[in-house]
């Protein structure tokens, strides 16, 4: 039984729906969009829309993968590569925000007060990059206040990733109530290995097997306390937050040659 309610699944699958007709609306308007200069065109095409088909192509192997409608327990290949998939996922949302900063600096453009052009560390859309806030329409800018605990958020995971802990998805978990059968199983399995009854241990497996669940969550550090989160639904809302500042990017530069 999927650990997920029908309304859920239906849900999931509309979403997944609405986020694959929104990509290919917005490779067809960037491709399209009339950059002044060739780099912020670099940036979007080469950047920005090649990381978003990654994330794009990252959800669909999550979903093949472990499909939020399966049952049982899922084999390590497919954990495996739904674990690869979710690290090029959240390493391309961060680059995702990076080029589509540096898209908004070159286009506007947006400079140091006196007119220098700002250090590479100072661009990007996240709370510390100040002059580019300063700089950008106010609904844009208000829009990224909304949306810092999401970027929050982000950082949680991309920062685990790149720098200690990579994300992790559990291969099983065992329910409270049944842990204590579940060591008694494995102590039991050990006894029979070790004694050369492999009939008895593989009987053993299966039974303790039975007791075992999969959870479609992610988390990275268990020393740290990191959060876990259900990844379908996650991966989901994240594509849309990154393709929303995409096309909010394009209208940012766009009002701003109307001014």
């Amino acid at each position: 039984m999927s650990i997920y309610t029908d309304e859920q699944l239906q849900h999931m699958r509309e979403e997944l729906h609405r986020l694959r007709e929104k990509h290919n609306d917005l490779l067809l308007a960037t491709v399209q969009f009339e950059f002044k200069l060739d780099r912020s065109k670099e940036f979007a095409q080469n950047g920005y829309l090649r990381r978003l088909k990654m994330l794009k192509f990252a959800i669909d192997t999550v979903f093949e993968r472990l499909s939020p409608d399966s049952h049982g327990l899922p084999g390590d290949d497919h954990i495996q590569m739904a674990m690869m998939a979710l690290h090029a996922f959240y390493t391309n949302v961060f680059g995702c925000f990076d080029n589509l900063a540096w898209m908004l600096v070159l286009e506007r453009p947006i400079t140091r007060p006196n007119g220098e052009k700002l250090d590479r560390r100072d661009i990007g859309m996240r709370r510390n990059n100040r002059r580019v806030r300063e700089c950008v329409s106010d609904g844009l800018r208000e829009q990224l206040e909304k949306t810092d605990p999401w970027f929050d958020h982000l950082e949680e995971f991309r920062h685990s990733l790149a720098h200690r802990i990579p994300l992790y998805i559990a291969p099983y978990y065992v329910t409270n109530g049944n842990v204590e059968s579940y060591q008694q199983l494995e102590q039991e399995r050990m006894n029979a290995l070790f004694a050369g009854d492999l009939e008895e241990y593989e009987r053993l497996s299966v039974e303790q097997n039975q007791l075992k669940r999969f959870a479609p969550l992610m988390g990275h550090s268990f020393h740290e306390e990191s959060p876990q989160v259900y990844f379908h639904a996650q991966i989901i809302a994240d594509y849309l937050t990154v393709h929303m500042f995409g096309e909010l990017a394009l209208e940012e530069i766009r009002n701003a040659r109307a001014h």
